[in-house]
Formats: C-alpha cells, structure tokens, sequence
C-alpha cells in the first residue's frame, strides 16, 4: 500500500486559513492527525458536482485519488461512484449504502452525509464519512449462505427435527415433522406442545408429553438427552 503523509500545515489548504484562523492551532493539529489515522473510515468534502476539496489518507488510497488534484479543490471520484453519491444527494439521503467494484472484489461502504460546518463559505458542501463494511457485509453474506444450507438440509432430512425456544414454543419444523403429525404449515409457529396436542390427533397425546418432559430434562441438565420413542400412527 502507498504510504501518503499529509501534514496538518499542508491539508490547511490557503482557502481554509480564513475559516480555521480563530481556532486553536494545538486542537486543529489533533483534529488533521485524527482524520490521517483512521484506518476503515474515508473522509471527504465535497461540493454540488460532487468535486472533491478534502479527503483523508484512507479516502485517496481506496478511491484513487489524485492528491494534487483534491489540494485544489478538484478531484474526481471513479465515475460509478461520483453518479451513485450524485443521486443519492439529489433525494436528500443523510445516509446510504455505496457498492463499487475494486480490483476483483465489490468494496461496500456506509455512508454518512452532514454539512460541512468547516467550509460554510462554500455552497452545497457536504462533509462525507465512509465507513468501510466491506468485510461484514462478507462475513453476513456467508451465514445467509450457511443458513440457506442448513435449511435444505433439514427440509431433506427423513427425520422429525424441530426447533423450539426456552419457553417450549415450536420455531421451526421440517416437512417430515409435520408430515407425521399431520400439522398445517400454518398452524404450528409459536406454539407450545401443550397447545399442539389439542390440533393433533389423539393419538399423538402421549409423544407430546413425553416431549415436554425430555425438553425440560435437557434444559436443567443443560445439553443433549438421547433417547428412543415408539410413535404410534392414527392408521396403525
């Protein structure tokens, strides 16, 4: 990676003097030494064209941006990014998401708008803060995936799975659970095995209590009871 050092004398551009001038110089040189550090947040000014005035070091790195051309107040955002920001500023969006291409992976950035309190002598700035959530949205996208799995798995599975909270209510259940309880899709959601056994069957009426009674065995002990049931049909 390109190292980029930019001085607190030097990111003062002459433009911004008057502005800055009344302010205390020890707190505006930890205020440019904060915006230089931070790692996975671009910050940038930017005018109505979306032309930018300011960036920090990890704004130039991860747009490419020509640091000659930002001190003066003109540099050029990838033209994806410049259209996407455009238009979201056009419908007045304080915050968005902004997904580009970078190489050969799709970088997604959270993306905060406020007015810049700094330049206020230059109309329709905006101050913009990235931050850089490109390895979530990854990790997100792969429990999607994972899920996605998982869910196959159990509506191809033979066997009865079912899902429950603490307070014995069915979450989840798979065809072949419902299958063998002949209970509706819609009718099971959110439901203990007390208020099932008044749906099913009555022969299903001792499984069901023999179900409370191993659920409550598993929760006090606190892991996974093993054990075998005989389930008797209603067709024998």
């Amino acid at each position: 990676m390109k190292n980029i050092k930019i001085t607190p004398s030097l990111q003062v551009r002459p433009r911004l003097k008057a502005n800055l001038r009344k302010s205390d110089p020890h707190e505006l040189t930890l205020a440019w030494r904060l915006l230089n550090s931070l790692q996975g947040v671009a910050v940038m000014v930017i005018n109505a064209n979306c032309s930018v005035s300011y960036a920090n070091p990890y704004a130039l790195e991860i747009f490419s941006l020509d640091p000659a051309l930002v001190d003066v107040g003109a540099g050029e955002l990838p033209k994806a990014v410049n259209k996407h920001i455009l238009n979201q500023l056009k419908i007045s969006k304080s915050e968005f998401i902004l997904q580009y291409a970078s190489g050969d992976m799709l970088r997604t950035l959270k993306v905060f708008v406020s007015s810049n309190a700094i330049l206020n002598g230059f109309e329709s700035s905006h101050v913009l803060h990235m931050y850089d959530i490109t390895d979530r949205v990854g990790t997100e996208l792969q429990l999607r995936n994972a899920e996605e799995l998982l869910r196959n798995l159990i509506d191809a599975s033979p066997d009865l799975i079912c899902l429950k909270d603490a307070k014995n209510r069915w979450l989840e259940a798979n065809p072949s659970g419902l299958a063998l309880f002949q209970i509706n899709q819609q009718d099971y959601k959110n439901k203990t095995d007390n208020e099932l056994i008044d749906l099913v069957d009555p022969i299903f009426k001792e499984t069901f209590k023999h179900s409370i009674s191993t659920d409550a065995q598993a929760w006090k002990l606190g892991k996974s009871v093993r054990g075998e049931e005989v389930i008797l049909l209603p067709q024998g």
